[in-house]
C-alpha cells in the first residue's frame, strides 16, 4: 500500500475556514478499557477518530499555514485516509503521568514537525524544542525564527492516553500490487 497525492476533495464537507495548505493541530486525552480504545478515545477528543491516519515523516509543505485548533473543523467521510503526523502516548500504572507533544517550525520554502512523548511536561517540551532547532539548523531555510510547541498531559487512571497530530489532508491509496 503505498500513499499518493491528495486526493480531490474525498466527499468532503465544505471547506469551514481550513483551506488548501493548512495543516490542523488537534488533541486529546481519555481513558479506556485497553490501551488501544484509550488511544481511540483520545484520538475521538481530537476529532480525528473515525479516520485511517496515514502517518507522515514531519514535513510542513512549502506555504502551508500551521493552525491549532484543539478539534479538527475539517470533515471528511468515515475511514477516509487521512495524512497526519501523530504523536501519542499510552498509559496503565495509575497515578502516572503521560505527555505526547509536537513542536515546529515554518518558511516559505517548507517546515518540519518533530513529535515526542515523555514522563513529564518538561522534558516533552525541551526535547521538542531542542529537535526542532537541530532540524533547522541543517536547512537552508528562511525561518520564521519561532519555535512553536503544542503538548498534552494526562494522569492515568487505569488505562489513559494524550495525542497530538497535525492533521494534513485525505490521501488516495493504491491498493494495485
Amino acid at each position: 500500500m503505498t500513499a499518493g497525492p491528495p486526493a480531490g476533495d474525498g466527499g468532503a464537507a465544505p471547506d469551514r475556514g481550513t483551506g488548501p495548505g493548512t495543516v490542523e493541530v488537534v488533541w486529546g486525552t481519555a481513558e479506556g478499557e485497553t490501551p488501544l480504545s484509550a488511544f481511540d478515545r483520545a484520538l475521538s477528543a481530537g476529532g480525528i477518530h473515525d479516520y485511517n491516519l496515514v502517518r507522515l515523516s514531519s514535513v510542513v509543505p512549502p506555504d502551508a499555514t500551521v493552525i491549532e485548533r484543539g478539534t479538527a473543523e475539517r470533515e471528511w467521510p468515515v475511514g477516509q485516509a487521512v495524512a497526519a503526523v501523530v504523536a501519542d502516548a499510552v498509559g496503565s500504572v495509575s497515578g502516572e503521568t503521560v505527555v505526547a507533544g509536537l513542536g515546529w517550525a515554518t518558511s516559505p520554502e517548507g517546515g518540519v514537525f518533530m513529535e515526542h512523548t515523555a514522563d513529564s511536561r518538561d522534558e516533552c517540551e525541551t526535547l521538542l524544542r531542542r529537535g526542532v532547532r537541530d532540524a533547522m539548523a541543517h536547512r537552508d531555510r528562511t525561518w520564521d525564527g519561532e519555535v512553536h510547541t503544542r503538548l498534552v498531559e494526562h494522569v492515568v487512571d487505569r488505562t489513559g492516553a494524550a495525542v497530538v497530530a497535525a492533521v494534513y489532508a485525505p490521501v488516495s491509496l493504491s491498493w494495485d500490487g
